[in-house]
């Protein structure tokens, strides 16, 4: 077998990644904005689930100061 770049580092640092939580974006797959570098599924997905914290936490200190 040969040893080459993707059998010594690329696998390897995948699948580390993968059991520290990230998930794998396949650029085939995935909608993202060649300009930014952004892809915007993901980011989009994000700033609402950080906007829901956010109005959960504001929403648990007004009722802890009443």
């Amino acid at each position: 077998m040969a040893h080459n770049e993707d059998t010594r580092v690329k696998i390897p640092a995948i699948l580390h990644l993968g059991r520290l939580g990230y998930k794998y974006l396949s650029l085939k797959e995935s909608n993202w904005d060649s300009e930014t570098n952004i892809f915007t599924d993901v980011f989009f997905d994000s700033i609402k689930k950080s906007t829901v914290m956010l109005m959960m936490m504001m929403r648990l200190s007004d009722s802890m100061k009443k």
